[in-house]
C-alpha cells in the first residue's frame, strides 16, 4: 500500500498510522512486522558488540515503492512498502496439506504472513552482520561479486529462519524434516514474488536462489551445538534425504496447485534447472567463484566465520 508519492520516504510510525487509517488489519500487520524488525536489529547489535564491532543505530524508514526490496545504509534501514504488500497477501495456509505434524498444520492454517517477512529481514540484516558494504576491494562492485554477497545473505537468512523456528518449537516434539519444509515454503513464496524483480541483474536468477536455499536447508546440522561441519559436498545420507524430502514437497505443490499457478510455474522452472544440474553442481559457478575470492575479505572486515 503506497501512502505517499512514489519513492518518497516515511518514518515507520507515520506509515503505520496512515496504514491503519486506510486498512486497520493491514496497519496492524505492518506494526507487528516493524516490531519484529526492531527486535531483530536489537539481536544483531548484541551480536555485533560480541564481535567487538559498533552497533547499527540507523532508524527504520518506509519507502513508498511496489518493488519487493529493502536495503541498509549508515543512516537508515529502508523497507519498501511493496514488501509489506506482498507478504500481507501471501497465503501460506494452502500448504497445510503437505505436513503431518499437527502443530505445524495449526501454525500454517493461521496463515503466518510474518514468516516470509522474516526471511526478507534476515537477508538484509545478514548484509550488516557480514559487513558486505564495508569490504574494500577493487572488484567488489562487479555484478558477480554483488551476487556473491547476495547469495551469502540468502544462506545466512535460511539458517536464521531455521534456527528461530527450532527455538520457537523447542518445547515440542517436532519432526526435523517438516520444520525444514516450513522454512522452504516461507522462502518459496518470497522468491517467487521477487522472481521478476532483478532478472539476474542484482540477485542470481530465481531458480538459482531457490537451489541455494534448498541446498542450505538440506545440509544444516539439526543440532546447533554439533561439531560436525556442514555437509557442503552433499555426501551424507542425512543431507541427501533432506534434499529428496524438500524436492518431493515441491513436486506435491506443483501437482496440487495446477499448471498455471504462479508457484507451480516457478517450481517447474526450478525442476528443469535441477534435472539439468546434479545436486553437487546446482550452485552458479560464476557466483560461487566470485564469493570464494571475496569471502576472506568479508571474514576479515566482519570478524565472522565465513
Amino acid at each position: 500500500m503506497m501512502l505517499g508519492d512514489l519513492d518518497s520516504y516515511m518514518s515507520a510510525q507515520d506509515y503505520i498510522l496512515a496504514a491503519k487509517e486506510k486498512d486497520k488489519k493491514y496497519g496492524v500487520y505492518v506494526e507487528r512486522s516493524i516490531i519484529f524488525a526492531t527486535s531483530q536489529l536489537s539481536n544483531l547489535n548484541e551480536a555485533l558488540v560480541g564481535l567487538g564491532r559498533g552497533e547499527y543505530e540507523a532508524e527504520i524508514r518506509i519507502k513508498n515503492s511496489d518493488i519487493i526490496n529493502s536495503e541498509v545504509s549508515p543512516y537508515a534501514f529502508y523497507i519498501n512498502s511493496g514488501v509489506f504488500n506482498v507478504c500481507y497477501r501471501m497465503n501460506l495456509s494452502k500448504y497445510e496439506f503437505l505436513f503431518k505434524d499437527n502443530l505445524i498444520k495449526k501454525v500454517i492454517a493461521n496463515n503466518p504472513v510474518e514468516l516470509p517477512f522474516s526471511f526478507v529481514m534476515h537477508h538484509e540484516l545478514s548484509h550488516l552482520y557480514r559487513a558486505h558494504n564495508e569490504v574494500v576491494n577493487i572488484d567488489t562492485k562487479k555484478p558477480s561479486f554483488v551476487k556473491g554477497t547476495e547469495m551469502d545473505a540468502d544462506l545466512l537468512a535460511v539458517s536464521q529462519l531455521y534456527r528461530s523456528l527450532q527455538n520457537n518449537f523447542k518445547n515440542f516434539a517436532m519432526d526435523d524434516q517438516e520444520l525444514r519444509g516450513l522454512v522452504l515454503i516461507s522462502i518459496l513464496e518470497t522468491l517467487c514474488a521477487m522472481n521478476s524483480y532483478s532478472q539476474g541483474r542484482i540477485y542470481q536468477l530465481g531458480v538459482e536462489r531457490l537451489a541455494d536455499v534448498i541446498l542450505k536447508i538440506s545440509m544444516l546440522n539439526e543440532s546447533i551445538k554439533s561439531n560436525i561441519p556442514p555437509d557442503v559436498n552433499c555426501t551424507s545420507e542425512v543431507t541427501r534425504n533432506n534434499f529428496k524430502y524438500i524436492n518431493a514437497l515441491l513436486l506435491r505443490c506443483k501437482e496440487s496447485f495446477g499448471k498455471t499457478n504462479t508457484i507451480s510455474v516457478f517450481i517447474d522452472e526450478f525442476l528443469v534447472f535441477l534435472f539439468s544440474n546434479p545436486i553437487k553442481h546446482i550452485v552458479n559457478e560464476t557466483t560461487l567463484s566470485s564469493w570464494q575470492q571475496i569471502k576472506i575479505h568479508v571474514a576479515d572486515v566482519s570478524k565472522t566465520k565465513v
